[in-house]
């Protein structure tokens, strides 16, 4: 395994104990923890699952040599799946789901998608 993961094991077993500070101790009263809570779910949720997405990234190569770069390109898969699961509950969290903002975040997110995963 990289050096580089262990460090980011203990950065993303930061960032949940963190949200769960947030989720235990705080009510959801005012939109600082809202987005607190948000935007600590968006990086532990995109650190966890970039980690696996890595491993697979790399076991995929046959001859392999930038594992950074491959961690990078995992992370970003990551963060842009989450941000729509992210975004979905913002949307929520503020009362804000109507169908005229719902069709245009889904509209915004496909077009984000397909912008960062075209070649």
């Amino acid at each position: 395994m990289p050096p580089f993961i262990y460090t980011l094991i203990l950065i993303n077993t930061f960032f949940w104990w963190l949200w769960s500070r947030i989720l235990l101790h705080n009510q959801p009263d005012n939109a600082l923890t809202i987005v607190l809570f948000l935007g600590l779910f968006l990086v532990a949720m995109s650190l966890t699952i970039s980690l696996p997405l890595f491993f697979f990234r790399k076991k995929s190569f046959k001859v392999f040599t930038n594992e950074k770069k491959a961690y990078r390109q995992s992370l970003k898969t990551a963060f842009l799946l989450i941000s729509g699961i992210v975004g979905l509950m913002a949307l929520r969290a503020f009362e804000i789901m109507t169908t005229l903002n719902l069709t245009l975040f889904m509209l915004l997110y496909s077009l984000s998608l397909w912008q960062s995963f075209k070649k």
